[in-house]
């Protein structure tokens, strides 16, 4: 199904230019939770209205920011934030006065909603997940985006810090948990208010059906739930 879908996005669009040759890039994020672990659990229980607070990097793009994102979902419209942050992220995440203030016009709203949250529910660092994407944008729509994401994977996170232990990390995608023997390709279909015609005509042709995937939850769930052994 994945060559038939790649084909399909690359008729209406261009891979993202950030990746490499083999058209993936890998994706790094430091998910934040309270203690008690309030965001996994409304996550779980799809809350109607529920949200997420990590912190994104790309590990093969030294020089590209730190992105600090709040992603909120009210039913089916999902809505996110996310400042992009050049130099101290850690400094700007914990609120610090100068640190915000030299950040862009474009970044201090979505950055005051970080901070915001990160200090009024006391969160701290839950879970770091990485995966390998594939990313296409349509050039024939104003916003239309089109993911591909495999190997998800996780290790625990105990400081704020994006560093992660090269031997540490654990499938997120166990046959124990997703009830299937094979791993799982995460596709999502990204767009504003309407479903542009190609994205409808891949879902029918393909007869594909929507499922929920938090790789966050899927992350706690291989560290805490499932058995030691692989």
């Amino acid at each position: 199904i994945v060559p038939h879908i790649r084909a399909a996005a690359l008729r209406v669009g261009t891979r993202d230019p950030f990746a490499g040759p083999d058209g993936v890039y890998p994706i790094r994020s430091l998910y934040l939770d309270t203690t008690a672990k309030h965001l996994y659990w409304a996550n779980d229980r799809e809350a109607p209205e529920r949200f997420k607070v990590r912190v994104r990097a790309y590990p093969n793009a030294p020089d590209a920011p730190v992105f600090l994102e709040v992603k909120s979902r009210a039913k089916d419209v999902i809505r996110k934030s996310r400042a992009a942050v050049k130099g101290d992220w850690l400094a700007v995440a914990r609120g610090d006065a100068a640190a915000l203030a030299a950040l862009s016009p474009r970044a201090q709203a979505p950055a005051k909603a970080f901070v915001r949250n990160f200090l009024l529910y006391h969160l701290e660092p839950s879970l770091l997940v990485e995966y390998d994407r594939e990313a296409f944008a349509s050039e024939i729509d104003e916003y239309a985006r089109l993911t591909i994401d495999r190997g998800v994977r996780c290790q625990p996170a105990n400081a704020l810090s994006l560093d992660a232990e090269a031997d540490a990390w654990r499938r997120a995608d166990h046959p124990a948990r997703t009830g299937t023997l094979e791993p799982h390709t995460v596709l999502e279909l990204k767009f504003q208010t309407r479903p542009p015609r190609w994205m409808v005509a891949l879902v029918r042709s393909l007869e594909l059906t929507r499922r929920s995937f938090s790789k966050y939850c899927y992350g706690i769930e291989a560290l805490l739930t499932l058995p030691e052994s692989r």
